[in-house]
């Protein structure tokens, strides 16, 4: 029973997120405008539109034996490639009702985020330090 619920809360919790992320608490106003209030660019991030990232999101599916289950993962699954495409990038992993499995799923999952989060941390700051005359350019002897 416990797995039970805590599937189902994971779930749901996967789809809250999903849909705050989708929102943006724009009010009404084009995606262009959110951007501009975001960054602080103001009219000039209509050109940088194209080039923002999608939201990486991980979801288990834990359990595939019953109707409300497939139909979660099928609406879920759905939603996220019609209504979501061009803003979230969805890895998708099977638990088959096996708990260790789904601890491994989503550790794996939380390390490969991790590590894309370090290596886009990393790119920035070098880029940064490059900029600022920080790091002297390489030179062939």
């Amino acid at each position: 029973m416990k797995k039970r619920i805590l599937a189902a809360a994971m779930a749901c919790l996967l789809l809250v997120s999903l849909a705050g992320c989708s929102s943006g608490g724009n009010g009404g106003g084009s995606s262009e405008d959110s951007q501009a209030e975001t960054s602080g660019e103001g009219a000039s991030s209509s050109s940088d539109e194209g080039t923002q990232e999608k939201i990486k999101v991980g979801y288990d599916i834990y359990f595939l034996g019953n109707s409300w289950s497939v139909q979660l993962y099928q609406e879920f699954k759905w939603n996220a490639e019609n209504n979501y495409a061009d803003k979230v990038d969805v890895t998708y992993v099977e638990s088959d009702n096996d708990i260790t499995k789904q601890i491994a799923n989503i550790e794996d999952l939380i390390a490969q985020a991790e590590a894309d989060a370090a290596e886009a941390a990393l790119e920035e700051a070098m880029a940064e330090a490059e900029e600022n005359g920080e790091i002297p350019e390489r030179t062939e002897e």
